[in-house]
């Protein structure tokens, strides 16, 4: 219970670590017994034999300062050897570097081995560093300073008598230290209650925050039963653990449990992308309410390991899709619903991103047996650089396989059934996005397709080197996929782009637009739109107009006549403006020409001898001719 307990006030951020020189032993420095065997070994035999060697580190070290005449020296310079050596081990110091969610760390230690492997922590040793320090970031008080400021170096217990007077207690780095305390649980690492300083430090503490005080963790292997009563007495909460232990219980349950809880506004912000940041994750975070949940994640270096634990139950009908899926017999995608997901787990570099209560399904895709930029070369030197290729291969039974080629804005899924007399039939599905990027995407594509099912020769490569050769696998085309159709749409398009200026994106081939580009086409190359027409009711508008068609001779004129109307045609989201339109009959011939009277009462009917006529457009609304 006092393990969950202390993980969920750690994962809430609401906990101060103190650490003590236990933390520090498996990285080979000593603990404060081996510290004082250390001075004593390196003291002259006369100063020996007037000491009484104790493993009691302040007592020892305040009859070393005395009988060396009231001087510090011996006893910095001593430790300070012993510290500058290197580590054996930083694997705690790591893990723990890699917690964020101790805002504050509080330390006796005189080693470097917190700050060294942690570069986002900030050092307070005294109450000038908290001038300039950022709250933001992780703190770390060393409350017994260290060998970069030798002055406040607390080694005797003359040093620690001091340290503890009231006049010591009033500075701003004391009373920082003591609101850390009062506003936190505190959890007690790498301390031993054999030492008589730890008590003297523990009831201290408890004689400051008084009887409202939050709850205090104390960890320890184990404890005799006297330790443990004094525990007792003070309501201290024991864990029976070493620290390694439990630095990488609680960087496993971070691991685990803090991404999936932000959606529960457990956690914050800051701490998360730091934990993501120590990871080499980078995070990004959306608002859900009042908290936030974790949206895309990317990561930082190609070596990043992914991993996806999960446990489905399928109804029945489901289960063949799940097996063809994973017996690579199908192209589709595998949808899996939060309903029948019993256990799911995403990790991203150990580290736990989502698990089944903050997402809503999963989605599974095949991964390509290639996905790369290629270069293709035909046998007529037309070639492709830096050509996006994705190439995907199924075997939905025996005798069928399946090849999948997505390259830029297309797919093709190519069919090849193997017959019994070893021939094999060939089938080929060309699939154009909804929305072709641009004309050249299509007109590229097709300019391939067209040479490959017209059976010239080609080579694919990949980073310089050759990928495959269509002379190691022939296929027997046929020219029966549209394919040299699609490529002259797209030779139309070009054409419009560079007569009118435009470039034409989002192409969807789903909209029939063929005939209308076939008319901007005639209209570039200034080719009349022809209709065959029957008869033509003509309404003339004046009398002048009028006696030119009564006496026009069959098959010598010609008729221009104004409909008023704009021709503006719409092609893949583009408006083209070719003026009005006029329709023209070139071999005019008036078909009630006997029984014309008055022009104003009198419609003319006229035809073509040839039965044909044609559009022209001018940006006049009254054409002249």
């Amino acid at each position: 219970m006092a393990n969950e307990r202390i993980l969920e006030l750690i994962r809430k951020e609401e906990v101060v670590l103190f650490v003590g020189a236990g933390m520090s032993i498996n990285a080979g420095y000593p603990s404060g017994a081996g510290l004082a065997k250390i001075l004593f070994d390196n003291l002259t035999d006369d100063i020996k034999s007037d000491i009484e060697f104790t493993n009691n580190l302040p007592k020892l070290c305040d009859d070393i300062y005395t009988l060396k005449g009231g001087n510090k020296n011996f006893l910095i310079e001593t430790l300070k050897k012993e510290f500058r050596k290197p580590p054996t081990s930083t694997e705690t110091h790591k893990l723990l570097a890699g917690i964020p969610h101790f805002r504050i760390i509080i330390t006796t230690n005189y080693d470097t081995l917190i700050e060294t492997n942690n570069p986002n922590i900030e050092v307070v040793r005294k109450s000038i560093d908290l001038a300039t320090t950022n709250y933001k970031s992780q703190l770390l008080f060393k409350i017994h300073s260290d060998f970069t400021d030798t002055d406040r170096l607390i080694l005797t217990n003359s040093d620690y008598l001091n340290y503890f007077t009231k006049n010591s207690e009033n500075t701003i780095f004391w009373n920082a230290v003591k609101d850390k305390l009062a506003t936190n649980h505190i959890l007690f690492v790498g301390y031993s209650l054999e030492d008589s300083n730890v008590k003297d430090m523990i009831n201290k503490i408890i004689s400051e925050l008084g009887e409202n005080r939050k709850e205090i963790y104390f960890v320890s292997p184990g404890i005799d039963p006297i330790k443990r009563a004094f525990l007792n007495r003070h309501n201290i909460i024991f864990i029976e653990s070493t620290g390694e232990n439990l630095i990488k219980l609680i960087d496993n349950d971070i691991k685990l449990n803090y991404l999936p809880n932000l959606s529960k506004g457990i956690g914050r912000a800051d701490t998360a992308l730091a934990l993501a940041n120590s990871k080499d994750l980078c995070l990004e975070l959306r608002n859900k309410g009042e908290a936030v949940e974790v949206g895309h994640v990317t990561a930082n270096s190609n070596n990043t390991a992914y991993k996806f634990d999960f446990k489905v139950q399928f109804p029945n009908n489901d289960k063949d899709k799940f097996e063809k899926f994973f017996k690579n017999q199908s192209f589709d995608e595998l949808v899996i619903d939060k309903e029948i997901l019993k256990e799911f787990s995403f990790f991203m570099s150990d580290l736990r991103i989502h698990n089944e209560n903050n997402i809503s399904s999963i989605t599974l895709q095949k991964r390509p047996n290639y996905d790369c930029n290629i270069n293709i070369v035909f046998e007529d030197d037309f070639e492709i650089d830096n050509y996006a290729f994705r190439f995907t291969a199924i075997k939905p039974s025996e005798t069928q396989t399946l090849f999948q080629i997505v390259v830029d804005d297309f797919t093709i899924i190519m069919e090849l059934d193997f017959q019994s007399d070893g021939q094999f039939l060939v089938k080929l599905n060309q699939i154009p996005s909804n929305s072709i990027r641009s004309t050249n995407s299509g007109l590229q594509f097709y300019e391939i397709l067209s040479r490959i099912t017209s059976n010239l020769k080609y080579k694919i490569f990949k980073d310089g080197t050759i990928l495959f050769s269509s002379d190691q696998f022939r296929l027997p085309f046929t020219d029966a996929y549209n394919v040299d159709h699609l490529k002259d749409y797209f030779k139309d398009l070009k054409k419009i782009e560079k007569h009118f200026n435009v470039k034409f994106k989002d192409i969807d081939l789903n909209k029939a637009y063929e005939n209308r580009v076939k008319l901007l086409n005639l209209y570039i190359e200034n080719v009349s739109v022809l209709e065959e027409i029957d008869t033509v009711k003509v309404k003339c508008f004046n009398e002048e107009e009028f006696e030119i068609l009564k006496n026009a001779q069959a098959d010598e004129q010609a008729l221009i006549i104004g409909t008023g109307e704009k021709a503006i045609y719409h092609v893949h989201g583009l408006d083209f403006d070719l003026g009005y339109i006029f329709k023209v009959i070139d071999d005019l011939i008036i078909i009630n020409k006997e029984s014309l009277d008055n022009w104003k009462n009198t419609e003319i009917i006229v035809k073509s001898k040839s039965n044909i006529m044609r559009t022209m457009f001018s940006p006049n609304k009254l054409f002249i001719a």
